[in-house]
This record gives C-alpha cells, structure tokens and sequence, in this order.
C-alpha cells in the first residue's frame, strides 16, 4: 500500500468516525423494535375487542355516524382507545429504557427531546381534532384521522432518529387517505395501519439494528 493511499483510508476512516459521532448527537437511536411489535399487538388486541363489541350490540359504526351510537358506546370506545394508547407508550417506555441501557446511552438527552417535541406537536393537533370530531358527531372520519396525524407526526420525527420509521409515517398517512375515502372499510385500515404495520415495522427495526 502507497503512502498516498494509507492516507486517504485514514482521512475517509477519520470522516466515518466524525459522521457516527455527529449521528449519536443528533439522532435519537435507542428506540427498540420490540416496542413497535408489541404497540401494534395492543392495537390488534384492541381492534378486536371494539368489533366483538359492535356485533354484540348489533352496531353499523360505518353508516350511522353519532346517532348510533349511544353515551354508554363512546365511552366504552373511549376507554379502549385510552388502554391501547397507554399500553402502547408504557411498552415504548419500558423498552427504550432497556435498549438504552443496553446500549449505555442517555435516554434524556438533546436528540432524544427534539425527537419528542417533533413527534408530539403533531398526535396532540391529531387527537385534539379526533376529539373535536367526535363532539361534532363525525365520526367516520376519526379513524382517517388519527392515521394520517400519526403518519405525519412520524414523518416530522423521523430525521431525528432511524429513517425506517419516515417511510412507516407513509404508510400510515396513506392508509388514512383511503380510510377517508371508504370509510366503510375505516375499522379495518384503521387494524392495519396501527395494528400490522407496527408489527412488521417494530420486527424489521429489531433484526436490523436491536440485534447488532
């Protein structure tokens, strides 16, 4: 090997190691995989507990908006929405916590709170218009909604941590446009977007990165 050579493997070695450190001070990279796989479980769980329950009731969540629905209905709905959602940041939580350790990173740093606020904004405008839909008496469109402001809010955090999770945020925004479109099949989407997209997104994310 030339002198010349050796010293352009040093400068390209020196520019990786000034690109991972760059990369650990801005991107927040201990979210784990299995956090993902099991949101979407609690999601699947949820999903099928709210069909059980319309068919129990004799329900048509599709055709009849608010009017079909009475002040027992919604809060059941309500409180399945909240336990999905809780179980869902508890496991995230839980998860992370452990990855970091694993990986002896801080968890409350920079990177990882500019990903939080980027990430938040957007489901806190998306669950303020979920609820504001709901008093509306719209209901057809929350599903659509919920998935395209969780979409956009992945999209928007995204350069903040693994890329992976950008094109998840595509998915799901996609998902919702369609959901909007035939709201018919908005329950299903709905099972899809949050249910198993997170599967598959949280296994590929724990193979690719939680493994090595």
């Amino acid at each position: 090997m030339t002198q010349k050579s050796k010293q352009s493997d040093d400068q390209l070695k020196d520019i990786q190691e000034i690109r991972g450190i760059m990369e650990k001070n801005t991107r927040f990279l201990s979210l784990s995989g299995l956090s993902g796989v099991f949101a979407g479980i609690a999601a699947l769980a949820g999903a099928g507990i709210v069909k059980w329950y319309f068919i129990k009731e004799g329900i048509d969540y599709t055709l009849g908006g608010a009017e079909s629905l009475s002040q027992e209905n919604l809060q059941f709905l309500i409180r399945i929405a909240a336990g999905v959602l809780l179980s869902a940041l508890l496991l995230a939580w839980l998860f992370t916590m452990r990855n970091a350790k694993n990986q002896k990173k801080p968890v409350n740093n920079k990177a990882s709170r500019r990903w939080l606020m980027h990430l938040g904004f957007p489901l806190l405008t998306g669950g303020v218009f979920s609820s504001i839909l709901v008093y509306q008496e719209i209901l057809y469109l929350v599903p659509s909604v919920m998935l395209v402001f969780y979409g956009l809010a992945l999209i928007n955090a995204g350069k903040f941590t693994f890329e992976d999770i950008t094109y998840l945020g595509f998915f799901e925004v996609l998902l919702g446009l369609f959901a909007a479109l035939f709201p018919l099949k908005a329950l299903w989407l709905w099972t899809i977007g949050f249910g198993v997209l997170h599967v598959i997104y949280g296994g590929l994310v724990y193979f690719k990165y939680d493994k090595s």
